[in-house]
């Protein structure tokens, strides 16, 4: 009787300790890709009426004429996904719970979109504006904690987390081609830091003994950009860079190894 106890007891330790996840008082390192779709208005909408579009460019010199801007989703202005990379430090509270700390970045690649147009007086005919957006650079660093379900080698988790995002400056290019307009280098998101809160919830899998990997999803709330209207307010229209907050959602696929 006392050989069959040490026997069920020597098989149960090796399946606790093979669960991944967390493990009491125990660090863990990963490192992450992410794709993170967007969703909100970067640019809003304006009307200014111009005195002399020569002030645009020189094909209507001396003529007034009017901007009428539609404004663009960051979904228009940005390809889809945004990609990063992120890098995270948790620490086991119990074997279901755990807090991290995490550090990444991402970019998303600017493009050009139609906002809205250009409009002659002397023959009211709306000449399409075009922006291209630069590229959108963010640092970003969370705190969060993760509650892990089961004890085995695959744990569905939820999580969920706060930070600061720090965007770099962005610019744009406003093109009309039929009007002879190109303006480049305009300032157009000075850079910003915003806060961030999120959810996630995903899945670990591995063999719980050293390295293990993980996905998941999530939805993030990021506040609005900081505009900078100082080269758009000399045609009217510096209002538009008055953005919005935005919701992200992220994927992501990570590794973690033990300390």
């Amino acid at each position: 009787m006392r050989k069959s106890t040490l026997l069920l007891c020597a098989c149960a330790v090796p399946a606790s300790i093979a669960a991944v996840g967390p493990r009491i008082g125990e660090l863990r390192g990963s490192l992450g890709v992410e794709a993170s779709w967007q969703s909100g208005d970067i640019a809003g909408a304006a009307i200014s009426d111009i005195a002399d579009l020569n002030l645009l460019g020189p094909d209507y010199a001396g003529e007034p004429g009017q901007l009428d801007i539609r404004g663009a989703s960051f979904e228009d202005a940005y390809e889809q996904p945004a990609v990063g990379v992120k890098a995270e430090l948790s620490y086991g509270l119990t074997n279901d719970i755990e807090v991290f700390g995490s550090v990444g970045w991402s970019q998303a690649s600017g493009r050009a979109v139609v906002i809205g147009d250009v409009i002659p007086s002397s023959t009211l005919e709306r000449l399409p504006l075009t922006a291209t957006f630069g590229d959108l650079n963010t640092v970003s660093l969370e705190a969060g904690a993760r509650y892990y379900i089961w004890q085995d080698f695959i744990r569905p988790f939820v999580g969920a987390s706060v930070g600061a995002d720090f965007v770099d400056q962005v610019n744009v290019a406003l093109s009309a081609p039929d009007a002879g307009i190109l303006i480049e280098e305009l300032r157009f998101i000075q850079s910003s830091t915003i806060f961030s809160a999120g959810v996630e919830a995903g899945v670990a899998f591995g063999d719980g003994v050293n390295v293990s990997g993980s996905l998941s999803v999530g939805a993030k709330y990021l506040s609005a950009l900081d505009g900078d209207a100082t080269d758009l307010d000399s045609y009217g229209i510096g209002s538009i860079t008055e953005g919005e907050s935005r919701i992200v959602y992220p994927v992501k696929g990570s590794l973690s190894l033990r300390f």
